[in-house]
């Protein structure tokens, strides 16, 4: 019994945790590159998928070159969005990666 109370408050503080996360966002200009953000936001892979068709864009284009608000789509999606780990793998977001030349160092040294 008190297991189950235990995983019942556990339940509502994380669906309200997710809640408070979860932002609402709206393109001010209603430009296909607009629209891209906030649907990337939104959580719907369907709907990205879509967008991202209608847009005229390519994958790698929306990846590498697109800007919600000053960040990058995967920085902004990783953020903001909902199902941020399902929409990063349909915008090809990537972890930003930082490469050490360990053989430069050890010389320098």
């Amino acid at each position: 019994m008190l297991n189950k109370k235990v995983m019942l408050v556990s339940l509502v503080v994380s669906t309200f945790a997710l809640s408070a996360q979860a932002r609402d966002f709206s393109a001010a200009d209603n430009s296909k590159l607009s629209n891209l953000c906030v649907t990337a936001v939104s959580g719907n892979r369907a709907a990205m998928h879509n967008e991202m068709k209608n847009s005229g864009y390519s994958k790698k284009f929306i990846a590498l070159n697109l800007q919600c608000n000053g960040e990058s789509i995967a920085s902004f999606v990783r953020n903001n969005g909902r199902n941020s780990d399902n929409m990063l793998k349909v915008i090809g977001g990537r972890e930003e990666v930082s490469i050490t030349d360990l053989a430069m160092n050890t010389k320098n040294n």
